[in-house]
């Protein structure tokens, strides 16, 4: 009989329980943009390509959760792109689900283009 130490290392490194590689796993950003990209409208997908890191959604407990979308954009909430920003918090929502989660996206200065609930 194995003890439980040498039995977990007979499990290949990297490989989840589901037996796929773990380096094929997509980024927050990218599950993001193929959820928009699934199920978006035409103006949230066009919006969504200028995202380049989101954060946050790996880890939720329905009491305070707060995601960060990243973009590429300039100008902060007065900028040209805060409309944008708006359609990006959107979009999250309708991919994400929280009992009370905020997203906020910023632009590429770490200004606050927009904030929306999830």
């Amino acid at each position: 009989m194995q003890d439980k130490a040498v039995a977990a290392a007979d499990e290949p490194r990297g490989a989840e329980k589901k037996g796929g590689p773990a380096a094929e796993e997509k980024t927050q950003a990218e599950a993001f943009q193929a959820c928009v990209a699934k199920s978006g409208t035409p103006t949230e997908k066009s919006a969504v390509e200028d995202v380049t890191k989101v954060t946050g959604t790996d880890k939720r407990n329905d009491i305070l959760d707060a995601a960060e979308v990243y973009t590429d954009f300039t100008g902060g909430m007065v900028g040209p792109h805060a409309g944008k920003g708006k359609l990006i918090a959107s979009a999250f929502a309708s991919c994400h689900e929280s009992g009370n989660g905020l997203v906020t996206v910023y632009d590429q200065d770490g200004e606050i283009l927009s904030s929306g609930n999830y």
